[in-house]
């Protein structure tokens, strides 16, 4: 016959309830693991002109783009930010750049039919045995069409594609967290584009965006001697951390340790 120990009774029952919930969440031999990643890509391409003042008529319109990881007007190359705590490791990448064919080689950012501007970002992380990761990837571009005509009305049409996915997990949802972001946005002043979308992957609160794929057309007026712009956005990554504590069966014998100790005290005369 086995005897329970008389103090056992007195134990508080939360101290029970907290290691039969932990241990129904992280099994024996279970490797947590808190992990992240997000990428999103966005491309404008120009399809289209148009005289709408003169149908079928000539137009006089410059259409530049550009893009950068600071500023829509302000080029170089992607500079991702990426700041790193503990074991943590985290690693971010961009394409970004003008498509153009052929290229003109007057001016290499002047965008014909055909032609446009693409943004890809991404970027993952893992906290490691005992850390923490954060990683954050983001680049603009802009287009500008200028009609130089002092008579003319034009239509410039373009094609707006988006992808973006995300994930994120976790081994222990007393210990981790982790969470994956992909984001894009884009707009044009006379607000004839506005576009945004978002997705998440938590993984320790379990809301998981679907990915993202999406594409429209759109157009721009714009009148003699008048100018539009269009700016693009794209964001990438995420964190995950991981808290060092003893495991399960440790936690639960230092309160079984701490409950023994306290009923000792209460008998001790005084």
């Amino acid at each position: 016959m086995v005897r329970i120990p008389a103090f056992l009774p007195r134990i508080p029952a939360l101290l029970l309830v907290l290691f039969a919930v932990q241990l129904a969440f992280t099994p024996i031999g279970a490797q947590a693991a808190a992990i992240f990643s997000g990428s999103a890509s966005v491309s404008i391409t120009l399809t289209g002109i148009e005289n709408l003042t003169t149908p079928g008529g000539s137009v006089d319109v410059e259409i530049l783009g550009g893009v950068s990881d600071l500023d829509p007007f302000v080029g170089g190359p992607p500079e991702p930010e990426i700041i790193l705590e503990g074991t943590g490791t985290g690693s971010a990448t961009a394409v970004i750049s003008p498509t153009l064919s052929p290229p003109d080689f007057d001016d290499p950012t002047v965008l014909g039919i055909g032609d446009g501007i693409s943004i890809f970002v991404s970027g993952s992380g893992d906290a490691g045995s005992a850390g923490y990761a954060d990683v954050l990837i983001a680049a603009f571009g802009a287009i500008t069409a200028d009609n130089f005509s002092l008579t003319d009305t034009v239509e410039i049409f373009f094609d707006l594609v988006v992808d973006m996915s995300t994930s994120a997990s976790i081994g222990d949802p007393f210990l981790e967290d982790a969470l994956g972001h992909a984001e894009v946005a884009a707009y044009s002043c006379s607000c004839f584009l506005d576009y945004f979308a978002h997705i998440d992957a938590d993984a320790l609160f379990g809301e998981f965006d679907p990915p993202v794929s999406d594409s429209l057309s759109f157009s721009l007026i714009v009148g003699p001697g008048s100018y539009e712009v269009i700016e693009v956005y794209a964001e990438a990554g995420g964190f995950a951390e991981k808290i060092p504590a003893p495991g399960g069966l440790a936690t639960f014998a230092a309160g079984i340790a701490l409950a023994v100790w306290r009923q000792r005290r209460l008998r001790l005369p005084g």
